[in-house]
């Protein structure tokens, strides 16, 4: 099954890289109809054909999706659009 592994370093507190997460996040859902959930610090996604966290720490932001077979072939895409979304939130 094909993965997206994005590791990424911030320099904000913990409670302002949860919130921009919290605003990627919820981009994100509403563009593929994902379901989200927060666990402390791990946001968690999932749709049909794809699933994943987002761990943030206190300069790190990690994240790591499976995709189904479908969404394997956009791989490249969805990386693209992952990481311009961090690149917004995390200016």
């Amino acid at each position: 099954m094909p993965s997206i592994n994005i590791e990424r370093d911030h320099q904000l507190s913990l409670a302002d890289a949860k919130a921009k997460v919290e605003e990627v996040a919820a981009k994100m859902a509403a563009k593929f109809q994902m379901e989200t959930e927060w666990k402390k610090n791990v946001l968690t996604f999932t749709r049909s054909g794809v699933n994943g966290t987002i761990k943030i720490s206190g300069d790190k932001i990690n994240v790591d999706a499976e995709l189904g077979f479908m969404l394997g072939f956009l791989k490249g895409t969805i990386e693209k659009e992952v990481h311009a979304y961090l690149d917004k939130a995390l200016v």
